[in-house]
């Protein structure tokens, strides 16, 4: 029983989704030669705390989706919805999280608390009203993303680059309307209805599948710029290999749209990511490749 217990905390807490706060690493990664000590140990606690916090705010999210969890094929199973872990304890859990997340960020550099502060208004949010709100929840998720890249920033002291925060916003556009064309595909809602919790309707699956793509594609473009950034290349010994990163993105696009299409994706595009072979070493290879620029 204790063991069922704690396999649904875990559960709850969505650990698989702290991958997303490895971007805190990215601002630090593109110039790793030059990077101090204390920025690695401040990068380390900056992932924590993002970590701990993003649990409290999917612990929320969970509370005040119940009812639409509870309709949905694989939500229904969340700890909250199939009622293995009852909402009061939710709601402990999420105030002791989100308590711990702040503590830890009030050690770091005060531009990093300000960001994780953001991070739990526009998270909390989104969650109370903005997810249902048309294209307003994929400029959330976009601007969630690349918040972390700035609280990476902040914490280690090393600013990033224009270009790094274009691709960001755009890469992760596609993503965010990946995750709803997913959902939208897999529903057998009429198409004049939007679906639960939602404010997109099948119909809108021609747009989404138009736009989604173009989005991610239109963020290799930012790579270009970087890499013709002499102020930004000359962080790397062989600048020249990051031009495999455009390659790698539209490939690992292009293949994730697909998949999408032929209704084969995960409704969560990081899950897809984590058990998919040829994801997973895609991005290996791109974090490979940033290593390999960078000695």
């Amino acid at each position: 029983m204790r063991c069922n217990s704690f396999l649904n905390g875990i559960k709850l807490l969505r650990i698989h989704q702290w991958v997303k706060n490895f971007l805190l690493f990215i601002p630090p990664l593109m110039s790793i030669s030059h990077v101090q000590g204390s920025a690695v140990t401040n990068a380390g606690l900056a992932f924590l705390s993002f970590s701990l916090g993003a649990s409290a705010c999917y612990v929320f999210n969970d509370l005040i989706d119940l009812p639409f969890d509870r309709l949905h094929v694989d939500k229904r199973n969340r700890p909250l919805a199939n009622g293995t872990v009852s909402a009061t304890s939710g709601l402990v859990i999420s105030l002791v999280l989100a308590s711990l997340s702040l503590c830890i960020g009030s050690l770091m550099p005060q531009l990093f608390m300000m960001c994780l502060i953001t991070y739990f208004a526009i998270t909390i949010t989104y969650t109370l009203d903005l997810k249902r709100r048309y294209l307003v929840d994929i400029v959330c998720l976009s601007a969630l993303f690349t918040l972390r890249l700035v609280a990476g920033s902040a914490a280690t002291g090393i600013s990033g680059s224009n270009w790094l925060l274009g691709f960001s916003g755009l890469f992760f556009v596609s993503l965010a309307l990946l995750k709803r064309y997913t959902e939208l595909v897999a529903s057998t809602i009429d198409p004049s209805f939007p679906i639960p919790g939602r404010a997109y309707r099948r119909s809108d699956i021609p747009t989404i599948g138009v736009v989604g793509p173009l989005s991610g594609y239109f963020s290799v473009v930012m790579i270009v710029g970087y890499l013709n950034d002499p102020r930004q290349t000359e962080h790397f010994n062989h600048p020249q290999w990051l031009w495999a990163l455009g390659p790698i993105s539209i490939f690992w696009l292009t293949r994730v749209w697909r998949t999408a299409a032929q209704g084969r994706m995960h409704h969560d595009p990081l899950v897809f990511l984590l058990r998919d072979p040829v994801s997973f070493g895609t991005s290996v290879l791109a974090f490979s490749t940033i290593l390999v620029a960078q000695f």
